[in-house]
């Protein structure tokens, strides 16, 4: 086994929306900082829609702006169309949400990471955490490489024992295309609870295949809310166009806005989903992790909401410079036949191309249970307690 010479204060495993939140952080306040991940060129990849905001959770990226962290300047410098939902309700239910361009936040982000001092980026596969008299030392990778770091940090979304399901068949996988990760099963001998969810994404369409003469237009607010507080990170960031996107050259906000579209499913459209259930991974028993309460898979809907005709659909654009569009509604794990089959049935949709199918994704997770409110284990500590408990009366 090969020992990194550089010993770091902070590792964290996973370059999702959490792991940079926590790497900037770390590096931010002076910490040697690594952030360990299975590609470097997934890093701040929106797997699912590539959108920021909205109802609970439009407030929480305000709060991550006032904190100092990333997220709502990127969403701001690389937002594609701006929105305050139930703007005509009262002020408790409003939220802020901007769609924004895939791979334009993806790359910016990356480039933050890269140039961000104290903060060394590394692609590998965390497989355990190494720890010594209930404390933790370190990683080690698939490789057999060994990280040493006082504090290591897990954001691992649904990349633990992942396993993704399209009807019958399912294959391992964080998401489709990429590799799952057996970290949890290393940490279940530690000691940790490990619990199982579930959860999913819809098809992606390719425009050309979308009749938008028969949907309704859906477009952004002007001038379009912003999450960010202050600019200045932005506008003080020179020239580089990575950098600047929505910003004009003398730091003004400018963004020129794409339409979203809006259709719904048919009395058709259920009568295909409730005749093939039982090629639903979720329905056939073959699924057993706990599902989302608040984002339902369009069968859930189709048999827990019987007395509805229908349910809307938005259709939204994935970037500027992509013909792919994501149908946001239609969550599903059907089989690509019965998926293509119940799309046909939508309006505006009927010769709706997939470029991607829609799948469910089964994880493990961590009961947060086993964590004190400032996110560090209970476990070690109270190992940590038993031993200098054991040293005193020694």
């Amino acid at each position: 086994m090969f020992k990194l010479p550089t010993e770091y204060d902070v590792a964290v495993i996973g370059s999702g929306h959490a792991g940079i939140e926590a790497a900037l952080a770390a590096a931010r306040i002076g910490c040697r900082t690594l952030m360990l991940t299975q590609n470097l060129d997934t890093i701040g990849q929106m797997s699912c829609n590539p959108a920021i905001g909205g109802l609970a959770k439009g407030h929480i990226v305000r709060e991550i702006d006032a904190l100092g962290g990333a997220m709502g300047l990127n969403a701001d410098a690389t937002g594609i169309q701006f929105r305050m939902l139930n703007r005509t309700k009262g002020a408790s239910v409003r939220a802020p949400r901007v769609q924004c361009d895939k791979k334009a936040y993806q790359f910016r982000m990356k480039a933050i990471l890269e140039r961000t001092p104290n903060l060394d980026l590394k692609q590998a596969t965390a497989s355990a955490i190494l720890v010594d008299c209930g404390q933790v030392i370190g990683l080690e990778t698939d490789l057999g490489l060994k990280i040493s770091a006082r504090t290591v940090i897990i954001t691992s979304g649904t990349f633990l024992r992942g396993l993704l399901h399209v009807g019958k068949n399912s294959k391992p996988g964080g998401r489709m295309a990429d590799a799952h990760s057996t970290l949890s099963e290393n940490l279940q001998r530690l000691g940790f609870e490990v619990g199982r969810f579930k959860t999913g994404t819809p098809c992606r369409l390719n425009a050309r295949s979308i009749d938008f003469s028969r949907c309704g237009i859906q477009i952004g607010d002007e001038p379009p809310p912003r999450f960010a507080f202050y600019d200045e990170e932005i506008t003080g960031a020179g020239s580089d166009d990575i950098f600047t996107l929505n910003y004009t050259a003398k730091g003004k906000f400018h963004v020129e806005q794409m339409p979203c579209w809006t259709t719904s499913t048919s009395t058709e459209t259920h009568e295909i989903i409730r005749s093939n259930l039982h090629r639903s991974p979720l329905y056939a028993g073959r699924i057993k992790g706990v599902g989302p309460r608040y984002c339902p898979s369009i069968e859930d809907k189709v048999v827990k909401f019987t007395d509805k005709t229908s349910h809307q659909l938005f259709l939204e654009p994935e970037g500027r410079h992509t013909e792919e569009y994501y149908v946001n509604g239609i969550s599903t794990s059907l089989p690509y036949d019965v998926q293509l089959e119940f799309l046909h049935s939508i309006p505006a949709l009927e010769k709706a191309e997939i470029m991607r199918p829609g799948y469910a994704v089964e994880y493990d997770y961590f009961p947060p249970i086993q964590l004190f409110h400032t996110l560090e284990t209970k476990l070690w500590i109270e190992a940590r307690v038993t031993l200098g408990s054991l040293l005193t009366t020694s």
